[in-house]
């Protein structure tokens, strides 16, 4: 009888242990979730744990597939993010403190891409996300007030020779081309999104056009423009493999489709 009771007590015992041995296993298996990694939109969900881990879990594995870019690289397709959906939370002292801790990227590089998000996103969006980024800034107490200047000279000129660089001869007096009711446009885009954006110092036109991209990408449903700047970035330098890698660190921001549609660009672009 005492046999009897002795093994029923095992087997309660050990049966017993066996939530707890699981309990155990996926307390070691819990996603760390920091408000401060700028990378990750997680930490935006505060009151949200099991979408916390859900993003954080995503992000960090997307992260460990987007090695054809640098960390500098991968911070400014993350901005790109940012800035094309419109999510001004992701600007607070801490994750921008995150953002700017590693040498090789500063404040300043920060703003430059907002800049050009400028041109994509236009000025009533980027308002938004220019008064969250300065915020940010003076709460982090970081001396970096916008001392840049605006280009000038023969604006046109410049842009045009950057567009002839990225997209071909084609492009060249491109602003003569087409009917003559849209010439301002075609003006303003030689002279406005690449004269005066496009041509300031800051970020090299490799980090200009890969941000770009991720810009488009984020914003969604833009498949021409987005099509485009696949082909500008293949023509700078920016391999497939890279504009999959700045893919695969936009995926947790951006969702699904638009994430599909960025590849199909792509595809489209290094097709032979």
């Amino acid at each position: 009888m005492s046999q009897n009771i002795s093994r029923r007590a095992l087997l309660a015992a050990g049966a017993a242990a066996i939530p707890l041995q699981r309990a155990l296993a996926e307390q070691k298996e819990a996603v760390v979730v920091s408000d401060q990694d700028f990378g990750s939109p997680a930490g935006l969900y505060p009151n949200n744990p099991a979408l916390q881990e859900i993003l954080e879990r995503l992000a960090k594995d997307a992260r460990a597939k987007a090695g054809a870019i640098s960390s500098r690289e991968r911070r400014i397709v993350t901005i790109a993010a940012v800035a094309g959906t419109g999510c001004e939370q992701a600007f607070t002292a801490e994750r921008l403190q995150a953002l700017v801790t590693e040498p090789g990227f500063a404040v300043e590089d920060a703003r430059e891409c907002l800049y050009q998000a400028t041109a994509y996103v236009g000025a009533g969006r980027s308002a938004r996300i220019f008064a969250a980024f300065e915020q940010a800034v003076q709460d982090a107490e970081i001396d970096a007030i916008d001392l840049t200047k605006a280009e000038q000279g023969d604006r046109r000129r410049k842009g045009n020779d950057i567009q002839i660089a990225g997209f071909g001869e084609g492009m060249r007096n491109f602003w003569e081309k087409g009917p003559a009711d849209t010439v301002p446009v075609r003006e303003f885009l030689a002279e406005n999104c690449f004269g005066d954006y496009y041509a300031r110092p800051g970020l090299s036109w490799s980090e200009r056009e890969i941000f770009t991209f991720s810009l488009l990408a984020s914003l969604g449903f833009v498949p021409q423009q987005l099509l485009a700047h696949a082909k500008a970035n293949l023509a700078c330098g920016n391999g497939r493999d890279k504009l999959l890698a700045a893919i695969w660190t936009l995926l947790p921001w951006i969702g699904y489709p638009s994430t599909l549609n960025a590849i199909s660009a792509v595809e489209q672009a290094s097709a032979k």
